[in-house]
């Protein structure tokens, strides 16, 4: 919630200071890697701890490869009409995240 609540506020920003307040709001995005590391270890046994961490580099390494040049191309198409936009887009797909998580925890209380 916090890297949607950041984006819209960055895409959306009037001035610098709005820009640099909305700051407060995408603080809490950086944990989403923690967290969804956390929950995938709970899920899984303790002979499979390593291959799961393995997996979630391999997923974070590529995937940083992979968004960090699609991102910049969306801003350079998007900068003249709308600069926020790739700010739009990284709430669009933080989206699915979000309703995964709500999914699991869903079915977590239904299964108790």
């Amino acid at each position: 919630m916090s890297r949607i609540l950041g984006g819209i506020g960055y895409a959306l920003s009037p001035t610098v200071i709005w820009f640099y307040a909305c700051t407060l709001l995408d603080v809490v995005n950086g944990t989403a890697f923690i967290v969804s590391r956390s929950m995938a270890t709970k899920l899984v046994t303790e002979s499979n701890m390593g291959k799961v961490n393995s997996l979630f580099g391999v997923i974070e390494a590529l995937s940083a490869l992979a968004c960090t040049p699609a991102y910049s191309a969306f801003y350079r198409v998007t900068i003249e009409i709308f600069p926020g936009a790739f700010n739009i887009l990284g709430v669009i797909v933080t989206l699915p995240a979000i309703l995964i998580y709500i999914w699991l925890y869903i079915r977590r209380d239904v299964r108790a």
